[in-house]
């Protein structure tokens, strides 16, 4: 049992095997954890449940964060960060009852705004029941009180009347978590049901360009760029849809070359949809991913340049310098958390498709060029063949149409 007093931290180890599970109880000030002491529902810390898992308490609604940062778990309980109900409608109180259990309801009446939470998140947690109750109302106007039962993981958007009043319920999900607002339906009010964007340009070229001395190393030609964006705001989806005719890379220092062009137009056409766009995770539902046929074409000098100007852009390696690791581990890892940090995003991809892809590649390198894989040199120098030139005339790469993740397929936990 560990005990982590209000606003501090603690860092605890598990076995290397076995599953990661922990409760968590609220405890007042001198109180000890016994074995009477009512505590949550065992929860695991794994990459799958990294998500907000706001929970009914004795103690009120909390929130249990479970993150992952520098390869550590963390499981943080917040007061903020629970679902939130909105009462701006002057005429009804509002009940709402998390998972449909009584015992965790609460009331917001007008102009109020209240936190509600699930008392087990982990297996149940995604659906409430909203009670609107018409003050002052008479029943030969309608019924007084309307049921309505909401999915707290997804944007919705609900127009009903309560007693004869018009009435609008909002679900949006902020941070992870679902806030609903009641309020009166606004008769003037606009609902744009579907927005289109369409992008066509022509022609974009820009170049590379070297500071020491400053002239221009590479040049890239893009033609034919056609862009289209959809938004269907009744079923929360989102499409893009880009094609780009042809493209073409080149060398223009010390001596013109074309380095890589597209033989076949289109060269690439992508289209991907995302569904349940207000969300806090992206759940993109399909994708496909058409490649034309390719040439490239590479030698020494191209290598060379290539490598200064890389050189040139990257002013220092990436990751942690020396002076910051040896700043982390002077102190322990739960001393060095200023702050919880903050929850990462989660990506669901059900659906991916690419076609079938053909590269034809000419090369003349140099056995002693860096940019050979180790392993290839290795090879030649072992088994004596004496090439000191690696020669490709044409040699054609292909790669089949690959489906992936044809099945629903998890990355994090994509709820609010």
């Amino acid at each position: 049992v560990e005990q982590v007093p209000a606003g501090e931290n603690s860092m605890f180890f598990f076995e290397p095997v076995g599953r990661q599970r922990l409760v968590f109880a609220p405890l007042s000030p001198g109180q000890q954890f016994e074995s009477g002491v009512a505590h949550s529902p065992s929860f695991e810390l794994d990459d799958h449940t990294i998500g907000a898992y706001p929970i009914s308490t004795q103690s009120g609604p909390m929130c249990l964060k479970i993150s992952r940062e520098g390869g550590v778990l963390t499981a943080t309980v917040d007061l903020e960060g629970c679902h939130e109900v909105h009462n701006e409608h002057k005429s009804l109180i509002v009940e709402v009852r998390p998972d449909g259990d009584r015992k965790a309801a609460v009331v917001a009446c007008p102009g109020q705004t209240k936190t509600f939470a699930s008392p087990d998140p982990f297996e149940k947690g995604n659906s409430a029941e909203f009670f609107l109750t018409r003050l002052g109302g008479e029943a030969r106007s309608g019924p007084l009180v309307e049921r309505v039962k909401l999915d707290l993981r997804r944007r919705d958007r609900l127009e009903l009347r309560v007693g004869g009043l018009p009435v609008t319920v909002l679900v949006a999900t902020i941070k992870r978590v679902a806030v609903i607002t009641v309020r009166p339906r606004l008769w003037q009010e606009a609902i744009v049901e579907r927005v289109d964007m369409h992008i066509n340009l022509k022609s974009i070229a820009f170049a590379l360009v070297g500071e020491a001395p400053r002239r221009e190393l590479f040049g890239v030609c893009i033609d034919g760029i056609d862009l289209r964006i959809g938004r269907d705001n009744d079923e929360d989806m989102k499409t893009w849809a880009v094609e780009v005719d042809k493209l073409q890379v080149d060398r223009l220092y010390p001596t013109p070359d074309v380095l890589f062009a597209s033989v076949r137009r289109p060269f690439l056409k992508w289209h991907i949809l995302r569904e349940d766009c207000n969300s806090s995770h992206t759940l993109l539902g399909s994708g496909d991913l058409t490649v034309g046929e390719l040439e490239a074409a590479v030698d020494d000098v191209t290598v060379q340049q290539l490598m200064l100007f890389v050189r040139e852009a990257v002013v220092e390696p990436p990751g942690l310098q020396l002076e910051q690791v040896l700043q982390r581990t002077a102190s322990t890892y739960s001393q060095s958390c200023r702050e919880p940090p903050d929850l990462p995003p989660t990506f669901t991809l059900r659906s991916l498709v690419v076609s079938s892809a053909r590269l034809r590649i000419w090369a003349r390198l140099s056995m002693s060029n860096s940019f050979l894989p180790r392993a290839l040199v290795w090879f030649v120098r072992v088994t004596g063949l004496g090439v000191s030139v690696l020669q490709l005339d044409g040699v054609v790469i292909e790669v089949p149409s690959l489906r992936f993740f044809q099945y629903e397929c998890l990355f994090g936990r994509p709820d609010p």
